[in-house]
């Protein structure tokens, strides 16, 4: 039970005057009660979808994505001068710090979906991912994802899969999106463009 619920207005479309109650209390969605019921049904979601995936033959993968030290997003203020100006604060203090990048992420799931269409001819891939700083030291707080790939296809060849993962996060730029980022094709073991990946099936 959420230990601060926000009273609102009942918005309902037939309020029926001395049945209804005018005002009704809601979650915050903010205490940690809240949280932890969040978190909860989000598991129970996850486990149901794994289950019926499994139970079609398809497999449910857990994938690392991070960056390398060259292309780890960071904060700059200079992008986002005129919303600080209308504001009057200032951001730059924030600048060099490590940000998620949203649209890097997108562009992965994007490609990945491609790849499995074009190649497996497999369409509805879904996913579910989490952003996370790093805690060790000897990783320098950076960002990484975390996420489940919900397969309609199981793969036999783990090495295959590894490839393809590694195509979509640091092979495969695209031109239009990423003109400055353009590379030639390299072997899994060279560095990657855009960081590394780690699968656990």
């Amino acid at each position: 039970m959420c230990y601060r619920p926000v009273r609102i207005k009942n918005t309902r479309i037939n309020f029926r005057a001395g049945l209804d109650k005018e005002y009704i209390y809601v979650p915050c969605n903010h205490c940690a009660e809240c949280r932890q019921q969040k978190q909860n049904e989000w598991y129970v979601r996850l486990a149901y979808e794994r289950d019926e995936l499994v139970r079609r033959g398809g497999a449910v993968y857990f994938i690392t994505l991070t960056h390398n030290n060259r292309s780890i997003p960071r904060f700059d203020s200079s992008k986002i001068s005129s919303l600080q100006e209308y504001h009057n604060v200032d951001m730059s203090q924030f600048d060099g710090h490590f940000v998620f990048d949203k649209v890097e992420l997108l562009a992965f799931l994007k490609h990945l979906r491609q790849v499995f269409k074009e190649k497996f001819n497999v369409d509805g891939l879904k996913y579910f991912f989490v952003s996370e700083l790093g805690t060790d030291d000897n990783h320098t707080h950076r960002t990484h994802y975390h996420g489940y790939l919900f397969s309609p296809v199981k793969f036999q060849n783990p090495q295959k899969l590894l490839g393809i993962f590694n195509y979509c996060w640091s092979e495969r730029v695209k031109i239009e999106d990423y003109p400055d980022l353009v590379v030639s094709d390299r072997s899994l073991t060279e560095s990657f463009e855009r960081g590394y990946y780690y699968q656990n099936n």
